[in-house]
Parts: structure tokens; sequence; C-alpha cells
């Protein structure tokens, strides 16, 4: 079955049927059986991750465009990243935000895919991405345990 979007017994607002606050109260519209309610989408949860397995390091990119490197936080232990960013939020005096996506305040809690030694990692911060170089923690997780008589 076919809907047409102006017809007034669809809940499309019409010249004097009276349905107009029913139809914009719903913020939903149905075009052919789809009924939409989009959202404008939010701020995102999080930045961009990837995590590379390099050999001896793990190797962590962080998108973090427009903070500095004195913003950033990076902390973790042996399964575990923490990074936080926060940067002020700069609007002129007498200025008014009419739309605000960019996050002044970021943080991010990455599991890591196995153990690192957070003792030996080092962070570097370039063109708005954070690379942070994780060691890996010795990969036998377990000791043979021997029997005695």
């Amino acid at each position: 079955m076919t809907t047409n979007p102006h017809d007034p017994a669809m809940g499309q607002p019409s010249s004097g049927s009276g349905r107009e606050s029913e139809w914009q109260s719903t913020g939903a519209q149905s075009y052919t059986g789809y009924q939409s309610d989009y959202q404008p989408a939010g701020p995102a949860s999080g930045p961009a991750v990837d995590i590379v397995d390099n050999e001896n390091d793990l190797w962590v990119f962080i998108d973090l465009p427009g903070f500095t490197e004195e913003e950033i936080s990076v902390r973790g232990d042996e399964n575990t990243l923490v990074l936080t960013a926060d940067r002020p939020a700069d609007v002129e005096e007498g200025r008014r935000v009419l739309c605000k996506e960019r996050s002044t305040h970021i943080e991010r809690n990455i599991p890591l895919p196995f153990p690192v030694r957070p003792s030996g990692s080092r962070a570097v911060y370039e063109d708005g991405v954070c690379k942070v170089i994780l060691p890996k923690a010795a990969t036998d997780r377990y000791s043979e345990i021997e029997f005695t008589d």
C-alpha cells in the first residue's frame, strides 16, 4: 500500500483540518508504510580509536582534533587505556552559539586486546592524533608448576 504524505487522512497538516498540532507534536511522518522518528545526531560518544599490533608494541591512535597536548591526559594499566581531554569553550563575548557539536570534554576507556607494560609506555601528539605506544607484557601468563614427591 502506498500512502500520500499530503493526504490529510494520513496526519499531514492541511489548512483548516485541525490536525496541524497533532502532526507537529509527534515529530514522526509515515511514507509508504515506513515510520520515521528522525532525531538529529548528538555529539559522538568518544573519539575514534585504532589499535595496531606492532610486533613488540601495541599502538593506539586516538583522534583528538582541536585539542592541544597540554589539554590531554593519558593513563593506563595492563589492560586498559584511559584518555581524558578538556579544553575551554571559546566564545567571544557578545556572540551566541547557534550550534554546538564540538566537545570540550572527552573521556574514553579503551580496553586493550592483551596485557601491556604501562611503565615503558609513551605518547606523542601530532596533527590532531594522539599516538600511544605500549610495550607488550610477557605473553606467558601462566607458569608451569612442577609435581614434587
